[in-house]
C-alpha cells in the first residue's frame, strides 16, 4: 500500500516538471519528472468499475484487473527489478508499476500490453478466483467490505436482482465470457490515462509512450454493455448477497457529474463524515461507514454512504440515523472545509526533504503516492489537479446549494444487504 498523504508536507521553490499530452489515439498521459526519485511508479486508469459491470458480472471489472497484470506476469507480481498492482473500486479499474530508473522503458511497456490485452489463460483465470476468494475472506474477517458492497449495489439496484452473487459471478465465470466482456467494456480512447513520475527524462517518456502506446488502435466500448437492465435507483430495497457481513446503503442523486457539482459533493463529504464518524444507534456504534461522494454510472451520478452494520444493528434504525445525520448537514463548514481542500492541489512537495524522513519501502514510494492522489482524481473529476484546485476554491454558499439541499432532504433511495443462509 502506498503511505499517508498527510506525511508529504514540506513544499519547494521549484517544482518538478509536470507535462500533459494526448498519444495519437487520444489516450491522455501525464508525466512528472522528478530526477533523484528512487523509482519510475506509473498508474493507468481506465473506466471500468464495481458500479457499473453488467447483470451477473459482480466484480467482473476487479477480475479483469487481475487477468490484465497477469497476460504478461502469470505467476507473480514482480519481474526483473518492477513491481505490479492494481486496484479496482467504485469509479475506475488502476493499474500500477513500480521499477527501478533503469527498468522505465520496460514498465512503459508493460502498461501498453496490458491495455492491449484482450485474451487471457484459462489456468490463470483459476487461479486469480482464488486470489479474488481470498481478498473477499479477508475483508468480510476485518469488516470493510465497503467495495463488494458497491458491486452488489450495482447488480441490486442498477440490474435489478434479488440476490448480488458477488463470489458467485466470478467464481462460475468462463475465460470464454471473461474475454468476451473484457473486449466489448475495455477501451483505447481519451478515456484512458497514464500517468508516470520519477527520474527517467520526460521526452524520452514522451517518445516511449507514443512508441508502444500511441500506435494501439483506438478501441470504444460497446455502449449497450453500459446500460442497467432494469434500474430502480428509487425506493428502498431489502435483498441478499453472498457475503458474509451486512450492509445498509443510502444515496442521493446528484444534479449532473459536471466538476461544480463534484466540488460540492466533495465540500459535503467532508463536513458529512465528521458527523458519521460518531454515528450511534441505540448508544451502539452501528458498524463502519463510508462515503462515496461521487458514484457515476450512465444513470446518473449519486452521492453513497455505505454502512457495513456490527451484529445486532437494525438496519432500519441505522438508515433513519444516516438519513438524520445527512439532514443536519451543515453547508457553511462544508464550504469552509471544501476550500481549505483545494490547498492539497498546490505546488509539488519537497520529495528530497521528505525523502529523509522515512525509511525503506515508503521512502521509495513517496513520489508515487503524491501522483497516485492527484492523478487519481485528475481521471475521476476529468481536469487537471490545477482545475480541480480552482474548482475547490471558487465554491461559494450559492454553487453548493443545489447539492446541499438534497443532501438535506429525503434520499433517493436505500438497500439492505443481508447475507443469504
Amino acid at each position: 500500500m502506498l503511505v499517508n498523504p498527510a506525511l508529504v508536507v514540506a513544499l519547494i521553490a521549484a517544482p518538478p516538471v509536470v507535462e500533459r499530452f494526448e498519444l495519437s489515439n487520444g489516450v491522455r498521459a501525464v508525466v512528472v519528472h522528478v530526477p533523484d526519485a528512487p523509482k519510475q511508479t506509473t498508474f493507468t486508469f481506465l473506466p471500468l468499475s464495481l458500479a457499473t459491470d453488467g447483470p451477473n458480472e459482480a466484480q467482473w471489472s476487479h477480475l479483469v484487473e487481475h487477468l490484465l497484470i497477469r497476460s504478461t506476469d502469470p505467476h507473480a507480481l514482480q519481474a526483473d527489478g518492477m513491481e505490479f498492482n492494481g486496484e479496482t473500486g467504485p469509479e475506475c479499474l488502476r493499474l500500477d508499476s513500480y521499477a527501478a530508473p533503469e527498468q522505465w522503458r520496460a514498465s512503459i511497456e508493460r502498461h501498453a500490453k496490458w491495455l492491449a490485452a484482450r485474451s487471457f489463460d484459462a489456468d490463470t483465470l483459476e487461479r486469480e478466483k482464488v486470489m479474488i476468494a481470498g481478498e473477499e475472506r479477508g475483508t468480510s474477517t476485518s469488516g470493510f467490505t465497503h467495495k463488494w458492497a458497491i458491486a452488489a449495489w450495482n447488480q441490486i439496484i442498477r440490474h435489478g436482482l434479488d440476490h448480488a452473487a458477488v463470489h458467485g459471478d466470478v467464481a462460475g465465470a468462463s475465460v470464454e465470457s471473461v474475454m468476451g466482456a473484457a473486449r466489448a467494456r475495455l477501451p483505447i480512447d481519451q478515456s484512458v490515462l497514464i500517468a508516470t513520475i520519477g527520474p527517467a527524462e520526460p521526452d524520452a517518456v514522451r517518445a516511449a509512450m507514443q512508441e508502444m502506446l500511441g500506435g494501439l488502435p483506438v478501441g470504444m466500448p460497446d455502449a449497450s454493455r453500459k446500460k442497467a437492465a432494469a434500474p430502480r435507483l428509487e425506493g428502498d430495497v431489502t435483498a441478499t448477497w453472498d457475503l458474509p457481513t451486512r450492509h445498509v446503503l443510502i444515496w442521493w442523486r446528484l444534479p449532473d457529474a459536471s466538476p461544480a457539482t463534484r466540488a460540492a459533493a466533495t465540500a459535503l463529504f467532508m463536513d458529512a463524515q465528521m458527523r458519521l464518524q460518531t454515528l450511534k444507534v441505540g448508544g451502539e456504534k452501528p458498524g463502519v461507514v463510508l462515503i462515496h461522494p461521487v458514484v457515476n454510472t450512465p444513470e446518473g451520478s449519486c452521492f453513497i454512504v455505505n454502512l457495513r452494520l456490527a451484529p445486532g444493528i437494525d438496519p432500519a434504525a441505522a438508515r433513519n440515523e444516516v438519513v438524520q445525520a445527512m439532514n443536519s448537514g451543515n453547508p457553511e463548514m462544508a464550504l469552509r472545509l471544501g476550500r481549505m481542500n483545494a490547498m492539497n492541489w498546490g505546488p509539488a512537495p519537497d520529495f528530497a526533504a521528505s525523502r529523509r524522513n522515512l525509511q525503506g519501502r515508503m521512502r521509495d514510494l513517496l513520489e508515487g503516492q503524491w501522483l497516485l492522489t492527484r492523478s487519481m482524481e485528475e481521471f475521476n473529476w476529468g481536469m487537471p489537479a490545477e482545475a480541480i484546485a480552482g474548482s475547490l476554491r471558487e465554491l461559494t454558499a450559492e454553487s453548493i446549494r443545489p447539492v446541499a439541499e438534497r443532501l438535506r432532504g429525503a434520499p433517493t433511495g436505500s438497500l439492505v444487504l443481508e447475507p443469504r443462509d
